[in-house]
């Protein structure tokens, strides 16, 4: 999954070719852009995160309305070609960008999102830890605190009852994320500063309390082989 950077000329020339039917492209950090002003709720799309190594041929928008979310999708192909963006990419020895991936939208819940629904207390983390803009959302939605990935240091190192960090699937590698995010926590879950820590990533999640630091008989692990390996 490559990581795409748009400057803001690219999304002044997004404005003027889609602005007319009332469309907008906006930054969104780590999960890349959010696209409003479109409406196709019983498209089926995929998330791309679900697709790395994989083809893409069976996870296209289908079902009643994807026509129109497939269409939009060729239009900015076209888009995308002329843009100085794919000039500055090939002068770099970067492969061209031919597309964006849509995904997400849906329809609405029946009932609101509280901080008391869909789980129990004891479910529940003190504190979120994620730059991703769909996790934010939700936790805001909910009433939980949610806080950037570059924060887990000083929360690690505070201590909290619980956490739970939803890890990024681009941007940064998998040994540089062990070493500087989840290396404080597991820190603090041994010497008793946290309680609970739980780690998201890519529809999967690895969770550990501070007692099983006694489980010596367990193998040691990155934490991307524990959430790869579901326990």
């Amino acid at each position: 999954m490559r990581e795409l950077v748009l400057v803001l000329p690219d999304f002044f020339s997004f404005a003027e070719v889609f602005g007319v039917d009332e469309l907008a492209l906006q930054p969104a950090g780590s999960a890349g852009f959010v696209l409003s002003g479109f409406s196709a709720p019983l498209a089926e799309t995929v998330d791309p995160a679900r697709l790395i190594g994989e083809g893409i041929e069976a996870s296209l928008p289908r079902g009643a309305e994807s026509a129109a979310l497939r269409a939009l999708a060729s239009e900015i192909e076209m888009w995308l070609h002329d843009l100085p963006l794919n000039r500055r990419r090939e002068l770099r020895g970067e492969p061209r960008i031919s597309t964006l991936w849509l995904w997400g939208g849906g329809m609405p819940p029946r009932d609101p999102i509280t901080a008391s629904s869909g789980a129990s207390s004891e479910a529940r983390f003190s504190r979120l830890v994620a730059d991703d803009i769909w996790t934010q959302s939700l936790a805001r939605l909910a009433g939980l605190e949610c806080l950037p990935l570059a924060s887990l240091r000083e929360w690690a190192a505070e201590g909290q009852a619980t956490l739970c960090v939803v890890a990024p699937l681009a941007g940064r590698s998998a040994e540089n994320f062990d070493r500087e995010m989840i290396a404080p926590a597991a820190a603090a879950l041994l010497d008793g500063r946290l309680e609970r820590f739980a780690v998201v990533a890519n529809g999967r999640s690895i969770s550990a309390m501070a007692t099983d630091r006694h489980r010596f008989w367990r193998p040691l692990r990155s934490v991307f082989a524990a959430v790869a390996d579901g326990v």
